[in-house]
């Protein structure tokens, strides 16, 4: 009986060193060539959502997380996700006052430092499943106090992803 559990066993260790063998938990780097094209999904129900604290102090760093949540039944699979994760989310804002209902200024847009070489992965999110992102704003350290209007879009091109309006407050 201990023979044949130590051999069931010895063969499940051996088993997994074996060459070749997919590793279904380490993502797939794809080093893209300049003229790569990824064609827009289909299907897919994805919100972008900010999360935590939006009030800060005036000329500290900001940073704001962001969680990309499948609302979908489905499962969707990026095929373009930065490996770097700062990559994937640019940001629109403007100053903003609350006795206004609609914007009265221009956007300005927050676009991510791209390095290279590009690095991508593909994200998959299943039903219900989301990823956090945590993304820098170095601009609005030289920004006065007071409030501003953002909205978040994702820099894929195979989806058209963005946030609601929201309002970030220095003090």
């Amino acid at each position: 009986m201990k023979t044949a559990l130590f051999s069931a066993i010895l063969a499940a260790v051996l088993a997994g060193c074996i060459e070749g063998r997919p590793n279904f938990y380490e993502p797939q780097l794809i080093e893209p060539p300049a003229d790569l094209e990824i064609p827009p999904l289909e299907r897919y129900h994805l919100l972008l959502l900010p999360t935590g604290n939006l009030e800060y102090t005036a000329g500290q760093p900001v940073e704001i997380r962001f969680r990309l949540l499948n609302k979908d039944t489905v499962n969707v699979l990026l095929y373009e996700w930065h490996m770097r994760e700062t990559e994937n989310i640019r940001i629109y804002y403007q100053p903003y006052d609350p006795e206004q209902p609609e914007p009265t200024a221009e956007w300005q847009c927050y676009e991510p430092e791209v390095k290279h070489p590009l690095h991508y992965y593909q994200l998959e999110l299943f039903p219900g499943n989301s990823v956090d992102v945590t993304i820098p704003l170095p601009f609005l350290e030289k920004m006065p106090p007071g409030a501003y209007l953002m909205y978040a879009e994702l820099t894929l091109t195979s989806v058209d992803v963005a946030s609601d309006d929201f309002v970030v407050t220095l003090h």
